[in-house]
Parts: structure tokens; sequence; C-alpha cells
């Protein structure tokens, strides 16, 4: 269960990296990925209100990007 948890911790860093160079499909699929591994522990602990807060996070996380990646390119200001 630990790796799991660190393997979902570490797809949000790699999706939060990926989100801030642009790469909003890259940073999606890192999300759902840290959603899925999320989701599986949530449900098998769910009283563990971490465990939770992880799959809120992920969720959000997921959402931003699919948003972000639905937005028109926003013009540089050097532009």
């Amino acid at each position: 269960v630990q790796w799991q948890g660190d393997l979902a911790a570490s797809s949000l860093t790699v999706g939060a990296a990926l989100h801030a160079s642009g790469d909003s499909a890259g940073a999606l699929a890192m999300y759902e990925k840290a959603l899925a591994l999320n989701e599986k522990l949530a449900l098998a602990q769910p009283e563990d209100v971490i465990a939770l807060d992880r799959l809120a996070r992920s969720a959000r996380l997921a959402r931003e990007a699919v948003d972000d990646a639905d937005a028109p390119p926003r013009r540089r200001e050097s532009e």
C-alpha cells in the first residue's frame, strides 16, 4: 500500500511539472494515474482522512488540467 501512495505522490509531482511547462495533456495523464491510485487507496481505507484528502486533491488537479487543455492558448506578454 505504501508504494502505491508514493507512486501517486510522484505522479502528482510529475503532473505539476508538466502542467507548469504547458503540457496539459501530459499533466492530465499523470493526474489521472494519481487519481486512480488514490481512489484505490481511499476505497481500501475509507476511514483514512489523509487518503480521502489525497483523492480529492488528485481529482481537483485532474479537473484543472482538463480545464486548461480546453482553454484557448495564452499569449505571451512579449508577443
